[in-house]
């Protein structure tokens, strides 16, 4: 593997040496962390150890882009508490590389984690750094992300009125360009959840239909991860609405590309859904059971747990069981 070759070259590094070494690396850990697959876990936490040994300042954007890299997968992988180390360590490294546009991606991708693990204050702290930088670089598309992002944590701490104007704020800087277009559809499908949570049905699944019409075939992890929460969104959307067939079809697509996804975030977004589904079809019974364990599991990921107490209330309710 690629990382054992770094650690032949550290111990007696030339400079050609360690930047081949270094690239090597960068192509296996982004090829890696697109297909995952069961030894992936291991290979990044290995990878991010093996870099702390490279110097600092030798070749930064090449550790930096491994360390984001591992950190995205693990955050994909729902291990977000083992990305935090290397997303802050790719923060540090572009501080001291002055690197102003691999800086608001580190600190971009921080917030994420701190997001994802409940640290909703920091998470902001990151973001508006990193908004700080995308205006000041003129860059669009990284406004258009950090944006995206501060309105998932707003979604995540509940205030689902600012975030869905955050929402709408992404969609109006997207615009009409194509190059925005996955930005646009995520925004849309985060605009569907709030409603969801706020009942304006309605509006939510005009969302979610939009969300979908633009969202492309996925073929990466990550990729399948996304059209899995937002299959979710569109199918407990369906569900309140009645449409109940038309909510497993959704589910059966969810589910699809869960498996393919080796994810635990999408294992649990698409379980929600399937147990909420289970639940309205008469099959009580297997859809209780199933989100019960769902709960379990999403107990040992912050940002789910939330979704997941709420789709089991919900079922409660629906059987006429509300003291459950």
């Amino acid at each position: 593997m690629e990382h054992e070759a770094l650690s032949e070259v550290l111990r007696s590094p030339s400079d050609p040496q360690l930047k081949l070494a270094l690239s090597r690396l960068a192509l296996e850990v982004n090829s890696r962390a697109q297909a995952g697959g069961p030894s992936t876990t291991e290979f990044m936490a290995t990878v991010a150890k093996t870099l702390r040994q490279v110097p600092q300042q030798a070749h930064p954007d090449l550790q930096i882009n491994c360390l984001m890299d591992a950190a995205q997968y693990f955050y994909v992988a729902g291990k977000s508490f083992d990305a935090m180390e290397p997303a802050t360590d790719a923060v540090t490294l572009a501080s001291i590389a002055d690197n102003k546009a691999l800086l608001r991606r580190a600190l971009s991708l921080l917030g994420v984690m701190y997001a994802d693990t409940g640290n909703i204050s920091r998470a902001i702290e990151c973001y508006s750094q990193a908004l700080e930088l995308a205006q000041a670089l003129r860059d669009n598309p990284a406004e258009c992300n950090v944006w995206q992002n501060l309105g998932v944590a707003l979604l995540y701490s509940a205030q689902y009125r600012d975030a869905i104007t955050t929402f709408e704020h992404v969609i109006r800087l997207a615009g009409s360009d194509a190059g925005l277009q996955g930005l646009r559809a995520g925004a849309l499908s985060n605009i569907a959840l709030c409603c969801l949570h706020l009942e304006d049905f309605e509006r939510g699944l005009r969302a979610a239909e939009a969300c979908l019409s633009e969202s492309k075939e996925p073929h990466t992890a990550a990729e399948m991860v996304a059209r899995v929460l937002r299959e979710n969104n569109y199918s407990r959307l369906l569900l309140e609405v009645n449409s109940v067939d038309k909510a497993g079809e959704r589910c059966q697509i969810a589910r699809r590309y869960a498996t393919q996804s080796k994810s635990v975030r999408a294992e649990i977004a698409a379980s929600l859904s399937e147990g909420l589904y289970e639940v309205h079809a008469g099959r009580v019974d297997v859809g209780i059971s199933r989100l019960t364990a769902t709960l379990e599991k999403a107990r040992m990921m912050r940002s789910m747990l939330r979704d997941a107490l709420a789709a089991l209330v919900k079922a409660f309710e629906i059987i006429g069981q509300p003291q459950r």
